[in-house]
């Protein structure tokens, strides 16, 4: 948690590219396989993908959110995996709207 907060705000100081580096390294920790830890990586990917859209980065934006919408498929628990599901889906709902706009 503590390196996907470094990470935003590395993309909030103009270091788009360090920033990306921290959340990587967040995904890459050794953490126990539970539940917890996999939506807890879902969580990470779709917070990912709301900064890069945030800064403009659609198409990466994009690409993240499916990443965030395939780790939650591996969350076992079937109510905490259709929860992050709706969180992500109503964290970066905008990507796609944005994307429509711009073209």
């Amino acid at each position: 948690m503590n390196l996907r907060g470094f990470a935003r705000f590395l993309f909030f100081q103009g270091n788009a590219q360090l920033g990306r580096r921290k959340y990587q390294e967040s995904l890459e920790l050794e953490l126990p396989d539970t539940d917890n830890v996999r939506r807890e990586k879902a969580d990470t990917y779709s917070m990912w993908a709301r900064t890069e859209h945030d800064f403009g980065f659609v198409e990466e934006a994009r690409r993240l959110k499916e990443q965030a919408l395939s780790a939650a498929m591996h969350i076992g628990h079937v109510g905490m995996r259709q929860e992050i599901r709706s969180h992500i889906n109503n964290l970066t709902g905008s990507l796609q709207e944005d994307v429509d706009k711009q073209e």
